[in-house]
């Protein structure tokens, strides 16, 4: 087992800027494990849910995808990727940090596997768009992650 100074820890925090509760439907482990039971199941309009992330100190890090159904059985699936120290140069790892947010209509499927290949594709730290505000930024080999769910769809 690699030891803690090997491993990447992401730093999370989801906020729901909905009008809304927003229900933790799924949680998607494709590498790596909380260190405190992950983000709240429920939250409240305006809540706020930290957590501590632990990826494997490898390519795989943290890597994590979730999705919060809102009243209309909307969903939000947002996913993370933070590779985890290995033996390159720091700024080659910090370029690999990435993160795919998708809202999802009612009845919509979501296949988490699509997610993941997504989320692999994914050139950005950053998204800001009608459903989400994100950023997932270095901390030294570490990372933070913020996360803001946003505005109900209209029906």
């Amino acid at each position: 087992m690699a030891s803690v100074q090997n491993q990447v820890e992401v730093q999370g925090t989801f906020k729901n800027d909905t009008f809304a509760k927003l229900e933790l439907m799924h949680m998607e482990i494709y590498s790596g494990h909380f260190a405190d039971g992950g983000p709240n199941a429920v939250l409240e309009q305006g809540d706020k849910t930290t957590f501590k992330h632990i990826g494997e100190p490898s390519p795989e890090g943290s890597k994590v995808g979730v999705s919060y159904r809102g009243p209309n059985d909307d969903q939000w699936v947002f996913a993370w990727h933070a590779p985890g120290p290995y033996p390159v140069e720091l700024p080659a790892i910090e370029l690999k940090k990435k993160v795919f947010g998708k809202h999802f209509r009612a009845g919509e499927s979501i296949d988490w596997k699509k997610i993941e290949k997504e989320l692999d594709e994914s050139t950005t730290s950053e998204i800001n768009t009608p459903y989400f505000k994100a950023a997932l930024t270095p901390a030294g080999t570490n990372a933070r992650l913020d996360v803001g769910f946003l505005n109900l769809p209209r029906n």
